[in-house]
């Protein structure tokens, strides 16, 4: 049966016919026949991404290992501008500067330590940076009114006009704690009714 990659250990022990066994003799060895494959993980491919902190990419290699000055990146046909890092099964690579907006093709290959090299990984994403923050404002109850939330529900819009309001971040606090409210939300806002009055 077939050995698959990895490290093996050999254990072997032998006697004579007088029945005197050797000590158990032992051989350490790196089996090693195929190269690493990589896929990237982040930005995912035909995705457009809002912020670009990093790329990181995952490898599969169980043999002699990933030799890191093996790893190669290019970006959009360039150099890649900033540095890459290697862990024990990924790469992650951040940028020393700014990205200019747009569509960008990141692609990365590695050798293992018997000179095996991966298959090229690659990945096209659209870099739409978003730094601003959303816009928020209550419907109900307006401004100083007098309003009890036990009878009508706090309703209040948002919008934002780059990478759109992720309303699953949505949180109500009264007096700096967390309302226990019933909200529903929707794209454009949300309207909560508080089943309790408030401290």
């Amino acid at each position: 049966e077939p050995v698959d990659d990895g490290r093996i250990s050999l254990f072997v022990t032998v006697a004579d016919l007088a029945g005197n066994e050797t000590f158990e003799e032992r051989a350490d060895f790196v089996i090693d026949t195929r190269p690493p494959e990589v896929e990237i993980e982040t930005p995912a491919d035909g995705s457009t991404v809002f912020r670009l902190e990093s790329i990181r990419a995952l490898f599969d290699e169980r043999g002699s290992g990933v030799d890191p000055a093996s790893i190669v990146t290019s970006f959009d046909g360039g150099a890649w501008p900033g540095q890459c890092d290697l862990g024990s099964a990924e790469v992650t690579c951040i940028p020393s500067g700014s990205i200019e907006p747009g569509a960008h093709t990141f692609l990365i290959s590695l050798a293992d330590a018997a000179a095996q090299r991966s298959v090229d990984a690659t990945t096209t994403f659209t870099y739409q940076p978003d730094e601003t923050e959303p816009t928020v404002a209550f419907v109900a109850p307006a401004p100083g009114a007098l309003f009890d939330p036990q009878i009508a529900p706090i309703v209040l819009t948002w919008s934002d006009s780059s990478s759109g309001v992720d309303s699953a971040s949505f949180s109500l606090l009264a007096n700096g704690q967390l309302a226990l409210a019933s909200c529903g939300t929707n794209d454009g806002g949300a309207s909560c009714t508080i089943p309790q009055r408030l401290a």
